[in-house]
């Protein structure tokens, strides 16, 4: 179960960097993450974050 929910908040993540939602990366940690690496870096490395959950889910799923 708790990686399904890992899937869903990794898709998510996913969704937020590609659509580019201000509600996302207007809170505290991800506005910090904009100062130092600008936004467009900040979408790509939440991008990549998304992804290495939902990698780490498929992989406890399977037995990994």
């Amino acid at each position: 179960m708790q990686e399904l929910i890992l899937i869903g908040c990794g898709a998510l993540i996913i969704t937020t960097a590609i659509m580019d939602w201000d509600w996302f990366f207007s809170s505290r940690t991800t506005r910090l993450t904009i100062m130092i690496f600008g936004r467009k870096i900040a979408r790509i490395i939440y991008s990549i974050i998304g992804f290495g959950m939902i990698i780490v889910a498929i992989a406890v799923l399977l037995g990994g």
